[in-house]
């Protein structure tokens, strides 16, 4: 992202998640996307990397300029990767449920 004098901008996005019945998941904060197919859609996020598991699986929508995510499917887990360590984290683990 560029300020009006074309110089880059930090992007501290916040990150969050909603997730409803297990079939609907909105992300915002998303960086890039990794990969995808229908058992897993890998994301990059701010300080980590977020892999949702699942059957099923499809990319909704995707504006990596807002860092929005919607993913469709059956999601069975969802796991944070610390980018230093690469271990990864369960998603209630990370926010200390």
């Amino acid at each position: 992202m560029t300020n009006p004098q074309g110089k880059p901008q930090p992007s501290h996005r916040s990150e969050s998640l909603t997730l409803l019945d297990q079939t609907r998941l909105s992300l915002c904060g998303v960086t890039d996307v990794i990969s995808f197919d229908e058992t897993a859609v890998v994301l990059e996020m701010e300080e980590s990397t977020l892999t949702v598991e699942g059957e099923m699986l499809h990319v909704s929508k995707l504006s990596l300029e807002e860092g929005v995510v919607e993913v469709e499917g059956r999601v069975r887990g969802l796991f944070y990767s610390d980018v230093k360590s690469k271990q990864k984290i369960s998603f209630w683990k990370k926010w200390g449920k």
